[in-house]
């Protein structure tokens, strides 16, 4: 694999498409977001161009886990 002037993206020689990469690290309190190098919000902004659906799901999920923890820990705490 050899790299373009965009230290950013790869070529893959079999290949004529660019390479690139995105993660989304889903945690307890927050999401982090990495796409093609950038974080924050440039990755955001990608993410959620090429696959809308991935990225409102992977930012409502904590959302989802913390509301779970708050409302057993109400029920529980009676």
């Amino acid at each position: 694999m050899r790299t373009t002037s965009d230290p950013r993206k790869a070529v893959c020689p079999e290949a004529s498409d660019l390479v690139t990469f995105t993660t989304i690290d889903v945690r307890w309190f927050g999401v982090r977001y990495r796409a093609d190098g950038r974080t924050g919000g440039h990755a955001w902004q990608i993410i959620r161009r090429r696959d809308p659906w991935l990225a409102w799901t992977a930012l409502l999920w904590p959302a989802l886990l913390q509301s779970a923890v708050i409302t057993l820990a109400v029920l529980f705490a009676k």
